[in-house]
């Protein structure tokens, strides 16, 4: 026997009302072209060093390469669900075309495209964070990439994200970039430089604002990586083994970090950094899944 449900037509409409003005605001915010905020470009220097050093950033820690192809030249399967959203070419074929150092700064650090479109799904708060030393080796790097002619698709969930942005449930580039400033950083194996990996590298993106886990909604979910988790029981070899093999010590395979595509070339200063930074933090009950 079936059971129905039946509600009031009113609620109904009032349910169609309220989704059609969320998802015309979220349209409205994704359509407007903002006037270019002013950015004052690091400096860039194209040297062996700084290019180097834009490359390890691009695909070690930042996860330029995760995201937009290890070519750069953009992924065209990339989704986020339920929606296909591939990712833009950065390369001279693509967007890199036109970009000058100073619209590099721009969308990284502020989340505005050189035509003033507000970026999405761009983790401009942790390029926010960014020293100007890195971030000018970083946009070296990505000024000095080879060409690649590649077709990106047309995003297919621009509906859901209008209505998630429309509602306030998906912020923008630019708002995640907000009043978040560049972090001064030295590198050392300390848990001061860990601190710096750990917020450029947006680990919050997937572990919570405090680190403390997120349980999917509105970003992808994540443990709790302060003391309240395990990490304060895993000694530094271990730790380091879960960035090369992507093992924790139990055996079990860790399924979302971008490990094999990215962290696995952290060096192993950089990954007892974090680890030292991580156990500096408060020890927080799980809030992730």
């Amino acid at each position: 026997m079936k059971l129905w449900i039946k509600i009031p037509l009113w609620i109904v409409g009032a349910l169609v009302i309220v989704v059609a003005m969320a998802w015309g605001n979220g349209e409205r915010v994704l359509a407007q072209r903002v006037e270019l905020p002013a950015v004052a470009a690091p400096e860039v220097s194209f040297d062996e060093a700084s290019l180097a050093r834009g490359e390890h950033l691009a695909r070690a820690v930042s996860g330029c390469a995760d995201c937009h192809a290890p070519d750069l030249g953009g992924n065209p399967e990339w989704a986020l669900e339920p929606g296909l959203l591939p990712t833009p070419n950065l390369t001279p074929g693509g967007v890199g075309a036109d970009y000058s150092e100073e619209d590099w700064a721009r969308a990284l650090r502020e989340g505005i495209a050189a035509d003033g479109r507000r970026l999405l799904i761009m983790p401009s708060q942790a390029y926010a964070a960014m020293s100007d030393d890195d971030l000018g080796d970083l946009i070296a790097f990505l000024m000095s990439v080879p060409a690649v002619e590649r077709e990106i698709p047309q995003r297919d969930g621009r509906f859901l994200a209008s209505l998630l942005v429309g509602i306030g449930g998906f912020p923008t580039a630019d708002q995640l970039a907000g009043d978040v400033v560049p972090m001064e950083t030295v590198e050392a194996v300390d848990a001061a430089y860990g601190e710096y990996l750990t917020t450029i590298a947006d680990c919050a993106g997937c572990h919570g604002p405090n680190l403390a886990g997120n349980p999917g909604p509105g970003g992808a979910p994540g443990v709790n990586i302060t003391p309240g988790g395990d990490v304060d029981e895993w000694t530094s070899e271990e730790f380091l083994a879960l960035f090369r093999t992507a093992l924790r010590p139990d055996g079990t395979t860790v399924e979302q970090m971008p490990i094999a595509d990215a962290y696995v070339a952290m060096s192993d200063d950089e990954i007892e950094a974090i680890r030292l930074y991580l156990l500096s933090l408060p020890e927080l009950e799980d809030e992730g899944p």
